[in-house]
């Protein structure tokens, strides 16, 4: 017998190899993955804030405008009572009969 055979035949000593161990499969999710929502989340936080600004500068031109109607306004009420004191306080001509000579 060989030296080979001597080895295989007895109890093995030393360290053991086994055939590796198949490792499961596990796959982690991907928390990035979708940048679709993500750019979806942020296209609606902008659209929204655009609508609120588009408000917002709405409310204040209206604002400006019924700020200029209402000076106007008190222009013209103002110019009326002036007229209407003005007829008020009107002497009335006194017609009166002159004899002739």
């Amino acid at each position: 017998m060989s030296d080979d055979e001597h080895e295989t035949e007895g109890p093995p000593t030393g360290v053991r190899r086994y055939p590796e161990t198949p490792m499961p499969i596990h796959e982690e999710p991907e928390r990035d993955s979708p940048p679709s929502s993500n750019v979806f989340n942020n296209s609606m936080v902008f659209l929204f804030v655009a609508i609120a600004i588009g408000h917002f500068w709405t409310v204040m031109a209206l604002q400006a405008d019924v700020n200029i109607v209402l000076a106007y306004q008190q222009e013209h009420v103002g110019q009326f009572k002036h007229m209407v004191n003005l007829l008020e306080n009107m002497q009335q001509v006194k017609w009166q009969m002159v004899p002739s000579t």
